[in-house]
């Protein structure tokens, strides 16, 4: 898939743009114009922009030259309710940092032309980078500003309070005002010219643990996005093949030696093999798709692990082995990582 035709933005996040300008409806169809989308579409549906589309209607945007403050004003009023089944999985996780992985993990259900990682090891902070796709150009500012202030609300919404002591982080050089970036993160840093586009949250924030937490909705929300994950990335990309590979081989080897360890995953060079491609080629085609070889294993294997602790009788132990996991306390805490409760509190959720 080009990057032109990469899904881009959903179009709630685009209506917030369009709604935060107070464009009337009228005033969509010329801005729409060769997007092949109409006005209809964009205020009801729930589809997304690809790159193309959305440089067309940014561009039509800042020809009606907006104040400079729109694309922060408009990223402000995006907290994590407008990402679905991710935004509700975030919200009712354990503590900021398990939300913060669950955006990096999921955000290419929302747009495939960013990364999202979440880094813990930055001196005193954790921090959210945002590596982007496209070649930098006002469009591409125009949205790192409503991106980032859209991730910036989305974590003051999951804390229930203001965020105070944060760097907010972005590469281009600093615009000749700079007020409005002070008003949009009021008791944080913003620095222009940095290496990334990140926001760094302090560390004792990240451990806070959200009022909304909820277990059992979260295991629920967080199987919608496994589900969701894993059929975009059967939609002809070199991820939803190597997906299918580690399907396939799951079930051949259960097939071959049922109720038996099976712990022998393709290797990451017999995959490139696969696909003709060399390991570095293949690791990197996978980052432009907004996944690692190693997330596509662990979304795997932890479907499987589903799979088999919803069998009658079944037990952590049993499989924990059947994973080929040498001691069931390793697998415990990879199911905590991947589901966000422990594989005992899981069966009790859900028999």
């Amino acid at each position: 898939m080009s990057l032109q035709q990469t899904p881009a933005l959903p179009f709630n996040a685009v209506r917030l743009i369009v709604q935060t300008m107070g464009v009337a409806d009228s005033e969509l169809i010329p801005m729409l114009e060769g997007t092949g989308i109409d006005a209809a579409q964009l205020l009801a549906d729930e589809g997304h922009f690809n790159w193309a589309q959305l440089q067309g209607i940014v561009q039509a945007v800042l020809s009606r030259n907006p104040p400079d403050s729109l694309p922060l004003q408009a990223g402000l009023r995006g907290g994590p309710a407008i990402h679905g089944a991710m935004g509700i999985a975030a919200m009712t996780s354990d503590n900021l940092g398990n939300a913060l992985d669950l955006f990096k993990t999921y955000m290419a259900l929302r747009s495939q032309i960013f990364v999202v990682n979440h880094e813990p090891d930055h001196g005193d902070y954790n921090a959210l980078t945002f590596n982007f796709l496209p070649p930098e150009s006002p469009v591409l500012n125009f949205l790192i500003q409503a991106i980032l202030a859209s991730a910036f609300s989305s974590t003051q919404a999951l804390l229930g309070q203001t965020l105070r002591g944060a760097e907010i982080h972005f590469t281009f050089a600093a615009p000749p005002g700079t007020e409005h970036f002070k008003l949009a993160f009021p008791g944080n840093r913003v620095l222009f010219g940095m290496s990334g586009n990140a926001i760094l949250i302090p560390k004792s924030v990240v451990r806070q643990k959200l009022i909304s937490s909820d277990r059992q909705m979260h295991a629920l929300a967080l199987q919608q996005c496994q589900a969701m994950y894993e059929a975009q990335l059967r939609k002809g990309t070199v991820s939803g093949f190597v997906l299918g590979k580690l399907h396939e081989a799951q079930i051949n080897a259960q097939s071959n030696a049922p109720g038996k360890p099976h712990n022998k995953a393709i290797s990451l060079e017999d995959m490139a093999q696969h696909l003709n491609l060399s390991p570095r080629t293949l690791l990197r085609r996978l980052k432009d798709e907004g996944t690692t070889y190693q997330q596509l294993l662990d979304h795997e294997t932890s479907q499987r692990a589903v799979t088999l602790m919803n069998r009658p009788g079944s037990t952590v132990a049993q499989v924990a082995e059947q994973l080929g996991y040498a001691e069931p306390v390793t697998f415990r805490r990879a199911f905590r990582r991947w589901f966000g409760v422990s594989p005992s509190e899981y069966k009790q959720l859900h028999h």
